[in-house]
């Protein structure tokens, strides 16, 4: 239960127990409402360099020597953050508060409170809590100045929702067996786990009536995460401490609701047990006040921790809510650094180009913006080179792109990947998982990427042997990735569109003149190689990509190797398995050469024997739009009156040279030009 991040507009309050803080610390990173400082980024996708250089500095201030680990608020000590012993804003405390402890309610309020504090936060707040978070969210409400809370966001709340606390008292009791059971299992003590197995049979009623499970075993789960779940549990005075913890958050106030009249974004996830239930109490509860609108969500097939299940549809929720708020009457009203332009009513916004980067930003603009008019055009809608691409998330010829941006982008695009899968959508959409194993014939860095997918690790020598039968690589990578067969995905994205109510015109484009004539406000140049022609990016020039696809239902995993006649890299899709390939950089050649074709088999041969016997079904040479770097900025873009003078000008979001990593990027760059085209409608 402690303070997760802050922002100037947005402080995260999470529960202990979230299993990976990255994927939190993303959210944070969308939803703030801090500005970017070159005005390339709309403000919703950056974060301040001091603030969180002032956050790094009060935990290392903090943290016990040898314990430095960045911002963990576990090694705040609310004592740091007001040494006069005053804590700021709350108040009188609560009868035997212990203010200086960060796992009591009162002292996590405090650190909380301190924090903004620090980071000279003075005005409204939106306040977002996970689980135990969603208390001391309300704790804030109930307690700081009126105006100070602006909104409320409870994520899987552990809120009580009536006065006897008796979902609380079952949960409480559930969570102590729970950690009795995990005890006597880590110490093999017979005699204790019979004690517990007791407990449980005479209130077997009870634990069954609040619905109380583990799904820790229904979770692939790195060990690293288990570690940090067990670790507690292993220290020598855990009956003494994780225990009396839990008992002592038991203890919680119940609230009264109907006095609240801040506004209320309220998730839930369908599989959450007994909270799932209570969440659906506590929005009747918060629906029936006077004041304060009430927004409920429950996501369908996700459990307690959304921002790790489905981060992407979270971090939707949260950037909509802050917005609608920052756009209402409310005293979060304080300008942001561009203006965000309501649901888009009345504007018209014109795509240029449909390959999964034109499609996906199309998509997320139109959710953005759900009153816009927006419009797909492009001379084809089922000949792209997106349409051919193996589909592999991987980070691949970028040229000169920060790796810290493709990084977030690709963590974006990640994280709707695994949403997707873990749809029933991931069919249609052609989104597989799958295990990659990646060789080099020398050794080399760790990707930046590394961090975003699961069971990231180097290969064993066993594991290089047997995707190097001739022994000519020495090192290579373990991972877990997607594969979103791109001929399915982009069906899957045309068919969201359509139902949206994009609409998809199919003809070639002259000029941005011509399509400013039609009447639209904003372009999104999605053009690819096209921005070369359209917008005169001489830097452009294609990559041209060879592929085969043969039938090798046997092939489950993709493998990356070196040889000297290029990569070889085996991706399997859902009824064929790619073989490919080349890098042809400033050919535009689109057909398929034989002497190509034999060098991607023999490659793939050495690789993988067994793929001798496969049946080639078909070839495809693909150009991509190689670029010195990925272009995603906003431009003023002069029009020309056809007479070779002025003819003013038409706000253009550029949003291409994504090489071969527009199945990689597409979603997370769909984010950030999204945020440009509101910050261009904003503008006028």
């Amino acid at each position: 239960m402690a303070a997760c991040a802050c922002t100037q507009r947005t402080v995260y309050v999470s529960h202990p127990l979230v299993r990976r803080a990255a994927r939190f610390e993303r959210l944070t990173v969308a939803a703030s409402g801090s500005g970017g400082d070159d005005g390339r980024t709309a403000a919703p996708a950056r974060r301040g360099g001091g603030q969180q250089q002032l956050l790094t500095a009060l935990a290392e201030q903090a943290a016990p020597a040898g314990r430095r680990h960045g911002v963990q608020s576990n090694f705040l000590r609310p004592a740091t953050l007001w040494p006069g012993g005053a804590p700021p804003e709350l108040g009188r405390a609560r009868a035997g508060a212990e203010l200086h402890n960060p796992y009591t309610l009162d002292g996590a309020a405090r650190l909380t409170a301190g924090l903004l504090a620090a980071l000279g936060v003075t005005g409204p707040v939106v306040a977002v809590g996970h689980s135990l978070g969603a208390v001391v969210c309300m704790e804030l409400a109930q307690r700081m100045a009126a105006g100070r809370i602006a909104g409320l966001g409870f994520v899987a709340p552990a809120l009580p929702t009536t006065p006897d606390r008796s979902w609380q008292r079952r949960a409480t009791l559930g969570t102590q067996l729970r950690f009795l059971v995990a005890r006597g299992l880590l110490a093999d003590d017979t005699f204790g786990l019979r004690l517990v197995r007791r407990q449980i049979l005479r209130r077997r009623d009870e634990l069954l009536e609040g619905d109380l499970r583990l799904h820790s075993e229904e979770f692939d789960l790195p060990q690293d995460v288990v570690d940090g779940y067990l670790r507690p549990l292993r220290a020598p005075h855990w009956d003494r401490g994780s225990l009396l913890h839990t008992r002592a958050l038991g203890a919680l106030p119940y609230y009264d609701y109907a006095a609240l009249e801040a506004p209320v974004l309220l998730v839930t996830g369908s599989e959450d047990g007994g909270l799932t239930a209570n969440a659906r109490e506590l929005a009747g509860v918060l629906r029936a006040r006077q004041q304060g609108e009430t927004q409920f969500v429950e996501l369908e097939g996700v459990g307690h921790v959304p921002m790790d299940e489905v981060p992407a549809q979270l971090n939707e929720l949260l950037i909509n809510f802050q917005r609608r708020l920052a756009s209402s009457a409310s005293a979060l009203a304080a300008p942001l650094e561009s203006p965000v332009p309501g649901d888009g009513g009345g504007a018209s916004i014109c795509v240029i180009g449909a390959g999964v980067i034109g499609l996906t930003a199309a998509l997320r603009i139109k959710h953005a913006l759900p009153g816009a008019a927006v419009a797909i055009v492009a001379e084809s809608f089922d000949d792209t080179t997106s349409h051919g691409a193996g589909g592999l998330w991987k980070p691949y010829t970028l040229g000169d792109t920060p790796p810290a941006l493709a990084n977030r982008w690709g963590a974006d695009t990640f994280d709707h990947y695994m949403s997707l899968y873990q749809s029933a959508e991931a069919p249609a959409a052609g989104t597989i998982l799958t295990s990659a194993y990646q060789l080099f014939k020398e050794r080399v860095p760790d990707p930046e990427w590394a961090a975003v997918v699961p069971h990231f690790r180097h290969l064993s020598e066993r594991e290089l042997a047997a995707y190097d039968p001739e022994g000519t690589h020495c090192h290579g990578w373990f991972y877990t990735t997607f594969i979103t067969e791109g001929r399915l995905y982009l069906r899957w994205l045309t068919a969201q569109l359509s139902a949206a109510g994009v609409t998809l015109q199919a003809r070639r484009v002259g000029s941005a003149d011509e399509l400013a004539a039609e009447g639209h406000q904003v372009l999104v140049n999605c053009s690819g190689l096209g921005a070369a022609q359209l917008f005169g990016d001489a830097s452009m020039y294609p990559v041209r990509g060879h592929v085969l696809r043969v039938r090798a239902p046997w092939i489950r995993h993709y493998v990356n190797s070196q040889y000297s006649e290029g990569d070889c890299y085996i991706i399997p899709n859902t009824d064929t398995v790619v073989l490919g390939g080349t890098l042809g950089k400033g050919d535009f050649d689109t057909t398929p050469r034989p002497a190509d074709r034999a060098s991607i088999l023999d490659r793939a041969c050495r690789v993988l024997p067994s793929l001798a016997a496969a049946e080639v079904v078909s070839e495809w040479v693909g150009l991509r739009p190689g670029r010195p770097s990925v272009r995603l900025e906003l431009e003023q873009w002069a029009l020309d009156d056809g007479a070779g003078g002025s003819a003013g000008s038409i706000p253009v979001v550029h949003n291409y040279g994504h090489g071969g990593a527009g199945l990689t990027l597409a979603w997370g760059c769909a984010a950030d030009a999204t945020a440009l085209v509101q910050q261009a409608l904003g503008r006028q």
